[in-house]
């Protein structure tokens, strides 16, 4: 990198608190809390899957 890229940005006071904090655009969070539903959703069915598949729970057959 040269120099131009590196120099260092001039001191603003009060700007100390101006960092990037864990904040995004709405449709960013909304699709953010629909995945993470999704995946709590699938995990849940894969559970009753392999709850109603396991060798204990099957039905007797005749």
């Amino acid at each position: 990198m040269t120099k131009q890229f590196v120099k260092e940005a001039p001191y603003h006071p009060g700007y100390e608190d101006a960092v990037f904090q864990d904040v995004s655009s709405p449709i960013m969070a909304e699709l953010t809390r629909l995945r993470k539903d999704r995946d709590r959703s699938l995990k849940f069915s894969e559970a009753i899957v392999n709850y109603c598949s396991s060798a204990e729970n099957q039905m007797p057959t005749r």
